[in-house]
């Protein structure tokens, strides 16, 4: 069993929370998500695995994880993955023609079987991270941006059991209109 979180918005480290697109500070209860919450809603499985394409340290300040949230990030608990677009003091960075994040567009080009090198096997939590490294790579990313991933688990985790297949170029097309 297999949990899998994702988050894209905005971090802040005192204390650490994610959040909301719409957060307000008068409506912070219903808008921002305390990163412990987070983690406990990932308690049961055997294998977690948290995506965070977030970063910055307050909505109006540094566009940088804070060290707070980092560490938070960094201390999940047991049997737990986490794979964060940008460590503590970079950025999550957006790009225009990519219509994401750069972290969140490297995992979605992954997941849909969209990169240079077809993974044999299944795709596990490690593979996930390396393939998302290697699409910063590629894509000339990693200069400005350094993904980074915290794993507290102690078997493989399998994310996918059946080898991917890169999607053909009708495929493609479909799933772009």
């Amino acid at each position: 069993d297999v949990v899998v979180f994702f988050f894209a918005g905005h971090g802040v480290g005192a204390p650490p929370a994610l959040l909301a697109a719409d957060y307000q500070n008068e409506r912070a209860a219903l808008t921002r998500l305390p990163v412990s919450q987070v983690f406990e809603w990932g308690i049961g499985p055997r294998n977690r695995l948290f995506l965070f394409d977030a970063c910055r340290s307050n909505p109006s300040g540094d566009h940088v994880m804070s060290p707070e949230l980092r560490l938070a990030l960094a201390m999940p608990p047991a049997a737990t993955t986490v794979i964060s677009a940008c460590d503590a003091k970079h950025s999550a960075l957006e790009q225009d023609d990519v219509h994401h994040g750069l972290f969140s567009a490297a995992l979605i080009d992954v997941l849909e079987g969209r990169f240079p090198q077809v993974p044999q096997g299944a795709l596990t939590f490690d593979r996930l991270y390396e393939h998302i490294q290697e699409e910063f790579v590629d894509r000339k990313w990693k200069a400005r941006q350094c993904p980074w991933k915290c794993a507290l688990i102690d078997r493989v985790a399998v994310l996918r059991e059946e080898p991917m297949e890169p999607l053909n170029q009708h495929t493609q097309t479909e799933a772009t209109v």
